[in-house]
């Protein structure tokens, strides 16, 4: 599904919540449109109320997967880089396209693996520090969300 900037969706849901309003009474068209109009006004926000709290539905079910949530992060206008697994990775590089650059991180369990398996290897090729204390928050931030 094609990512829709929330603030885009944020509109809609004014829109749509007006249109909620006059349909249940709540905003009074009374004087403020001339009287014949306010059947068929009041018809239509019915319509617009339903159709639109469908669309939005949708659309916010649409940005709840993990490339709607980076692309909508990637278009924030300072949002330079990113940092992520490369599970995330594989799913993302496309959807924020190239406003941001995807870094994939190390995972913490397929460092330990390595340090297990060949010590000394691990030793050589393992990454710095700073880049294992950033994917272990990573995976514990990730195990939050589950």
């Amino acid at each position: 599904m094609p990512n829709v900037d929330p603030i885009v969706r944020f509109w809609l849901g004014v829109v749509v919540t007006v249109a909620i309003g006059v349909t249940q009474g709540t905003l009074v068209l009374s004087g403020a449109i001339p009287a014949d109009w306010i059947k068929p006004v009041t018809a239509w926000c019915g319509i617009i109320a339903f159709l639109g709290s469908a669309f939005l539905t949708t659309l916010n079910g649409g940005g709840a997967t993990v490339s709607s949530r980076v692309a909508s992060a990637a278009s924030v206008p300072g949002v330079k880089q990113m940092n992520v697994t490369p599970e995330v990775a594989a799913q993302v590089t496309q959807a924020t396209r190239a406003n941001a650059t995807i870094v994939t991180i190390p995972d913490p369990a397929v460092i330990a693996a390595a340090r297990e398996a060949a010590p000394a290897a691990a030793a050589v090729a393992a990454p710095p520090a700073a880049e294992i204390a950033v994917a272990e928050e990573f995976a514990k931030r990730d195990g939050e969300h589950k």
